[in-house]
């Protein structure tokens, strides 16, 4: 586990933690999901749906507007960066190898954000 697990996290002024926020109310997101086609010994062929899965703590209930226009994410680095309301609605905490991210499922992974340690919603 990262040291992020314990990092304090303020969320609209209200200071909590990741780890906190993972032991309580958690949703399931599918993610990176495509279709394979798979043979049989036979040579018969068949299609599948697979996908990868985390569960995480959903970022919308933990804010102070559950339908904010904009939500700015800061890191411990001191970047920002501003998801939309639709984005927010989709979006969970989650441990993704061993790192506390902020799993946003319409976006690629190289853009999934963690270290965060403060959120605003606006």
């Amino acid at each position: 586990i990262s040291s992020g697990f314990s990092m304090p996290l303020l969320i609209d002024g209200e200071a909590t933690s990741i780890g906190r926020l993972l032991i309580g109310e958690t949703v399931r997101l599918t993610l990176e999901s495509t279709d394979v086609m798979l043979a049989n010994d036979s040579g018969e062929t068949s299609h599948a749906r697979v996908a990868n899965s985390v569960e995480g703590a959903p970022l919308s209930p933990l804010l102070a507007d559950a339908n904010p226009d904009s939500v700015i994410m800061t890191n411990s680095a001191g970047e920002t960066f501003e998801l939309t309301s639709e984005e927010a609605a989709s979006a969970a905490f989650a441990m993704v190898y061993d790192e506390v991210t902020l799993v946003l499922p319409d976006r690629g992974r190289s853009a999934w954000l963690t270290d965060i340690v403060e959120i605003e919603s606006n």
